[in-house]
C-alpha cells in the first residue's frame, strides 16, 4: 500500500479562494489523478472516505469546496450568488491548476462527483473532453433543470432567496436552469463513463441516470438496489470497488 499523505491546496478563481485537500504520495512520482467534487450543501467531509480509498489505492485525489457551495465550506463566495455555473468555473479552474502540480499525471486525470458535483463533473468533462481521461459519477443530479421549472414557470416567480438544501440560494441559482437542457451538454464527452446510481433513489430517479447513459459513447450504468441519494456502509464500499475496477480498466486502454 502506497504511503498516503495530505495537504491543504488551495487555488484562486479571480477573487475567490478554493479550499482544497490533496492526497499524495511520498514515492514523488506522479499518479492518475482524480478531482473529486461533492454535492450541494456539502464540503470536502463528505467525499474524504472515497478520497481516502481512492488514495490508498494509488491515485492522486483531489477534493475542494466549491465556492458558495455549503454554509460549512472554507472556500470563499456567497451561497446566493453559486449555480451550477458558477461550480462548473470553480472546476474548470481546478483542472487547469491541478495539471501543472507535480503530484498529478495529466494525461490520467479523471472527474468524479456525487449528485450536483457529479452533475457539475459531467458539464466540465463535455467542454474539456480529450483532457478527461474518463468520468465516476455517483447519482449525478441531471435533475436540477427540471426541478427549477417544477417550482418556478418563469424568471420574474423567482425569489431573491430561496431555503435549499439546508441552506439558502439565490436567484443565480434557478433563473439560468429554466431554458437550460442539460443533456445538451453530456455527448461530446467521448471517454469511458461509469455512473452507479441507488434504485431506490427519491431525490434524483434512476431514470434520469439511465437516460445519461444513453448520451455517452462509452457508458456503463451500475445500479444499486435498495440504495437512495448518497452510499453508506456496504453500498459505499461497492460504489468503491465498482470505481476501483473501472479506473484500472481505462488505465489499460490508454
Amino acid at each position: 500500500m502506497p504511503d498516503t499523505k495530505v495537504k491543504t491546496v488551495n487555488i484562486q478563481r479571480k477573487q475567490t479562494t478554493l479550499v482544497g485537500q490533496l492526497y499524495y504520495h511520498a514515492d514523488g512520482r506522479q499518479h492518475p489523478t482524480i478531482i473529486f467534487c461533492p454535492g450541494l450543501g456539502e464540503d470536502v467531509s463528505f467525499v474524504a472516505g472515497y478520497a481516502q480509498q481512492l488514495a490508498a489505492s494509488g491515485y492522486t485525489v483531489y477534493t475542494f469546496d466549491f465556492s458558495g457551495g455549503s454554509i460549512t465550506g472554507w472556500s470563499t463566495g456567497s451561497t446566493l450568488e453559486m449555480s451550477i455555473f458558477t461550480e462548473a468555473d470553480d472546476l474548470r479552474r481546478v483542472v487547469r491548476v491541478l495539471r501543472q502540480r507535480p503530484e498529478v499525471d495529466a494525461s490520467q486525470l479523471y472527474l468524479a462527483g456525487e449528485s450536483q458535483g457529479g452533475a457539475v463533473a459531467a458539464m466540465v468533462a463535455n467542454d474539456l473532453n480529450q483532457q478527461i481521461a474518463g468520468l465516476l459519477l455517483l447519482y449525478p443530479a441531471f435533475i436540477i433543470p427540471d426541478d427549477a421549472r417544477q417550482h418556478y414557470q418563469d424568471i420574474d416567480a423567482i425569489p431573491e432567496k430561496i431555503p435549499h438544501a439546508f441552506m439558502a440560494v439565490g436567484r443565480a441559482y434557478y433563473e439560468p436552469l429554466l431554458n437550460y437542457d442539460i443533456y445538451a451538454h453530456l455527448f461530446d464527452f467521448t471517454r469511458p463513463v461509469l455512473i452507479i446510481h441507488g434504485e431506490a433513489d427519491r431525490v434524483v430517479p434512476i431514470s434520469y441516470s439511465r437516460r445519461a447513459a444513453r448520451y455517452y459513447a462509452q457508458a456503463t450504468l451500475h445500479p444499486i438496489p435498495g440504495a437512495g441519494h448518497g452510499f453508506y456502509g456496504r453500498n459505499e464500499q461497492v460504489a468503491i470497488q465498482l470505481m476501483l475496477a473501472f479506473l484500472s480498466q481505462s488505465q489499460s486502454n490508454l
